[in-house]
């Protein structure tokens, strides 16, 4: 497996290759798998959630000055001293920025979205992109294009882009807070649509389950870590989103084999 970097050289796989393990719930990697030396929102802290066994990664994708798609969190990122407006820099500028240097995968840059969502449809990876900033048609035919259609949720993105993105990606899903759920039962008919979406929150209830359901939508719960996994766990949602710096892996198989079932 090769998998490359923005200036197409090959990031060394540094991991196991382990079956990933079966879990009732999707597992997701909030701005993939980071460390001391792999940044969050990295195509190497992206691949390295493929390792660890996440289904999902949570991808933040801002404009560039030039229109692209990158992925970062803040409206801003500051590297050696220097702040940067990701708004007012182009792609070029930006994805030459080295976020923290790896002795596995060496330098770990911005990614653009476009090479998140080729390595994705490399390694089967689906991705949630949070939309921080959204031209709805750009966003939909750069999926496409990519390979990506139906193993992409579009999050937290207002309604009135649903159409939009419907029309260019059919096999899209959304994901959105749970605290706005009536106004996406009202945006989204389709039964088929509703299955690949998501409503999130950072905790979770028999009753937050049973309402979501009840509309055809998936649930998601976020913020999980070591300390909160067992609780939530216990009622069985249908996507976990894991901190960026939690072994997903280790949680799940160590939760899987607490369990009784009788026999």
């Amino acid at each position: 497996m090769a998998i490359y970097d923005y200036q197409g050289n090959i990031i060394p796989v540094g991991g196991s290759s382990e079956p990933h393990l079966t879990v009732p719930w999707k597992s997701s990697m909030h701005r993939g798998y980071s460390s001391s030396t792999v940044h969050e929102n990295t195509l190497e802290a992206f691949y390295r959630a493929y390792l660890n066994g996440a289904d999902w990664i949570e991808v933040d994708a801002r404009l560039s000055s030039d229109g692209v798609y990158i992925s970062n969190h803040d409206a801003t990122v500051t590297v050696g001293g220097t702040t940067y407006t990701i708004a007012n820099e182009t792609a070029e500028t930006l994805t030459s920025l080295v976020l923290s240097v790896d002795p596995i995968y060496g330098d770990c840059h911005i990614p653009t979205l476009e090479s998140i969502l080729k390595m994705a449809a490399y390694t089967g990876l689906s991705v949630n992109v949070d939309c921080k900033e959204i031209t709805a048609s750009t966003l939909a035919k750069l999926v496409v294009d990519c390979g990506m259609s139906g193993r992409v949720a579009y999050a937290n993105t207002n309604t009135s882009n649903a159409a939009t993105i419907l029309n260019i990606d059919p096999n899209a899903g959304f994901i959105f807070s749970y605290g706005v759920m009536s106004q996406f039962v009202d945006a989204i008919s389709d039964y088929h649509v509703r299955q690949k979406s998501y409503a999130w929150s950072s905790s979770i209830s028999t009753e937050a389950l049973e309402n979501t359901r009840a509309y055809g939508f998936k649930y998601l719960v976020s913020e999980t870590n070591g300390s909160n996994y067992t609780q939530k766990m216990s009622y069985v949602p249908d996507m976990v989103e894991f901190q960026a710096t939690v072994d997903s892996k280790t949680l799940n198989q160590n939760y899987l084999n607490s369990l009784d079932f009788g026999l």
